[in-house]
């Protein structure tokens, strides 16, 4: 699973870093942009979403509130999730429910 994110990250880096430049448009005029200036943005927003969603959301567990039973939700299921404060709309593995699942307070260190 690391290795697809390692690739993913390394083929939109290679991806920005082929651009060679880019007019940008501002109150009718023009200017040419150089590459880095998109690149390294798009790459540091994708290592921080990576980041986060790898290391801080999937340590995180969450109690469905029709079986009360804990569960950990795959980390990209946990990003894309609508959310309310620490709740998170997850179906629950065990009893196939969507519902808000509130996080799991005792699995916090």
């Amino acid at each position: 699973m690391k290795k697809k994110r390692y690739v993913l990250c390394a083929l939109l880096c290679i991806l920005t870093l082929l651009l060679s430049s880019c007019t940008v448009n501002w109150f009718d005029k023009q200017y040419d942009v150089a590459w880095w200036v998109i690149a390294i943005p798009v790459t540091v927003w994708t290592l921080a979403w990576l980041i986060g969603g790898s290391c801080y959301i999937a340590s995180k567990k969450y109690i469905c509130p029709t079986c009360t039973r804990s569960f950990s939700p795959k980390w990209y299921r946990a990003m894309f999730s609508i959310h309310m404060n620490d709740d998170r709309l997850f179906k629950c593995p065990y009893c196939g429910k969507r519902s808000f699942c509130r996080l799991d307070r005792g699995s916090e260190d």
